[in-house]
């Protein structure tokens, strides 16, 4: 197989092709380095080898066109008139044809004066942002508004009762909870999860986080990744507590009983029953989650 050109080749061997394959290159001598490269005939005239060197050359240098005007140099000239044939019948201010003075209004909030172009005569009425903002919160809301569809109030969700879209009848969580959920396995998740998964449980562990001032109970290191431990009752001590008080409900069978029952519970939701501990120190606890779970199958 044949390679391409300029494969695993170097400089010297790549000059030599391209002479055989094209036409002779130019030798040329940088002006700065004095570094020998080749160029193509059509760019015999090239001073530098790179533009590093072009650079250092120019440095400090007036430009080519510094003091030219118009009638010294034919090709400022050559470049005025094309700009003019260009820019023939634009706005060009009070020198063009098409030029009109700006109208003066006076701003409907602040009653102050300013100057506007005729085309935006009708559709400014304030002299800035800020008044166009109070004017907006003035005259375009309740039935002024675009957006106005007869004054329907949001409704509430039917099941936690938070403010929803119109046309909805659930919250995005409550429609996705339980037996709507595409993931649903015929209620297989245990109770100890479904109340982790509240809404009030995660108010009261921010609550905790807050009380202790994201500070490790164990260590005093702040921040990281902090848990919440329940101490001096342990989390499933809680709910052997909560399972025999209600004793009627199965724990399987009524779940979602169990679950609006456990809402108004109140040890679940008592601050002085927690204590916030880093992931290490919450490690080394006898009721971390792994030991936890091999302590009641070794009971069992």
């Amino acid at each position: 197989m044949s390679r391409p050109f300029g494969f695993h080749h170097t400089e010297e061997t790549k000059i030599k092709l391209s002479l055989l394959h094209s036409k002779p290159k130019i030798e040329i001598a940088c002006k700065i380095c004095k570094k020998i490269f080749y160029v193509q005939p059509y760019l015999k005239k090239s001073k530098y080898c790179s533009p590093k060197c072009m650079g250092k050359d120019r440095l400090g240098k007036p430009t080519w066109n510094k003091g030219l005007t118009k009638q010294i140099s034919p090709l400022l000239k050559k470049i005025g008139k094309n700009i003019s044939i260009a820019l023939k019948g634009k706005y060009l201010g009070e020198k063009s044809k098409c030029w009109k003075p700006k109208i003066e209004k006076i701003c409907l909030i602040c009653n102050t004066k300013f100057f506007v172009k005729p085309s935006l005569e009708k559709i400014r009425k304030t002299c800035s942002k800020k008044c166009m903002g109070i004017y907006h919160s003035k005259f375009f809301t309740g039935e002024n508004s675009a957006n106005w569809k007869g004054g329907i109030s949001k409704p509430n969700c039917i099941d936690c009762g938070k403010e929803i879209w119109i046309g909805f009848i659930r919250c995005k969580r409550c429609s996705r909870k339980g037996k709507k959920n595409p993931n649903w396995k015929g209620g297989i998740s245990p109770i100890k999860e479904l109340i982790h998964s509240l809404k009030e449980y995660k108010e009261w562990k921010i609550k905790l986080l807050k009380k202790y001032n994201f500070i490790c109970q164990d260590c005093f290191k702040r921040g990281g990744k902090l848990d919440v431990h329940h101490f001096p009752k342990s989390y499933s001590e809680l709910v052997k507590e909560f399972l025999n008080k209600y004793n009627q409900f199965s724990p399987i069978e009524d779940k979602e009983t169990l679950l609006k029952l456990s809402i108004n519970y109140e040890p679940f939701w008592d601050i002085n029953n927690g204590i916030i501990l880093c992931r290490k120190c919450h490690k080394k606890t006898e009721n971390y989650f792994y030991k936890g779970v091999f302590n009641e199958f070794k009971a069992n």
